[in-house]
């Protein structure tokens, strides 16, 4: 069995697991996770995610051990040079070779380690293993604090780069994130809450009808828009916005059909593990070769 560990690096935390890449699974009782203060140090992060990578690696020989990572950009993924500035998240490895800090404090070679934009690697999960299996033209969305996606076609998985695509009065993350929750909200009732979980909690029918409603309208047409460039038959949606599914669902599909865009919009599968296998299975035989930071529209 050929395995590599699989790593998914967020803004708050890191999750790792062992991922058969035959069977593209994910190893049971592998997955290790923790929470990073991504504001902190250069020290404190990497020794942070190194401390939870050598709990996986244990007295494995470090020479054999490949290691894909899932990270949020903007990032060289070909160098595995951070260029994460004005995120609000990990703004003292700006510049700095994180192949280079993980390979020196885990005393592992350089070329062990790949990495690849975080909304890619979920996309290759699922096309892999999930709900995007089966499809040969796929449009991937992680929902959250930030916009992530990824096109998969002709078996190939890139990054879309579409978090500031022009869109509406300003750029698609504006709509598509929990920030627009957040200020919709805020607008709606007065009320400042922290993200999606507490409006959820805290919200009455009427408003979180309205909310939701704006919502599913919000993404309708930005997938119109996008239909006029990409040509996917399957919409894969993950991210902590897409637990919310059940509140916007329905009126998304109704307002698709409405514009006559048919396609498949469905929920990931696999979540987190889908980030991990797609990170892993960077080491997969046939895998395509990766290069440049990102592809942009």
């Amino acid at each position: 069995m050929s395995i590599a560990l699989g790593v998914d690096i967020g803004g708050s935390h890191i999750t790792a697991g062992w991922v058969d890449l035959g069977k593209a699974v994910v190893l049971q009782d592998t997955v290790k996770r923790t929470l990073i203060d991504s504001g902190a140090s250069v020290d404190t992060i990497v020794s942070g995610w190194c401390n939870l990578l050598q709990s996986s690696i244990q007295d494995k020989l470090h020479d054999n051990i490949k290691i894909g990572i899932a990270m949020p950009g903007p990032f060289d993924y070909a160098e595995g040079i951070s260029l994460m500035k004005e995120q609000g998240k990990f703004k003292a490895l700006y510049g700095l070779s994180v192949r280079q800090l993980l390979s020196q404090q885990l005393s592992m070679p350089p070329n062990h380690f790949q990495f690849l934009n975080d909304a890619e690697s979920y996309l290759q999960g699922e096309v892999l293993g999930g709900a995007g299996k089966g499809f040969e033209h796929v449009l991937g969305l992680t929902l959250g604090t930030g916009l992530g996606s990824a096109i998969h076609s002709q078996g190939q998985t890139r990054d879309a780069d579409l978090w500031k695509m022009l869109f509406k009065e300003s750029i698609a993350e504006d709509y598509l994130s929990t920030r627009w929750f957040v200020k919709r909200h805020r607008e709606l009732t007065g009320k400042e809450e922290a993200g999606l979980k507490e409006i959820l909690l805290n919200g009455n029918t009427a408003n979180l009808h309205q909310l939701f409603a704006e919502f599913a309208q919000n993404f309708c047409d930005f997938l119109v828009l996008l239909s006029e460039t990409y040509h996917f038959t399957a919409v894969v949606l993950g991210g902590n916005i897409s637990q919310a599914h059940a509140h916007f669902f329905p009126a998304l599909k109704r307002l698709l059909s409405k514009q006559d865009i048919n396609v498949s919009v469905r929920l990931g599968m696999l979540q987190e593990e889908g980030t991990l296998i797609g990170a892993a299975c960077q080491w997969r035989e046939g895998m395509p070769e990766r290069s440049g930071i990102c592809l942009t529209i």
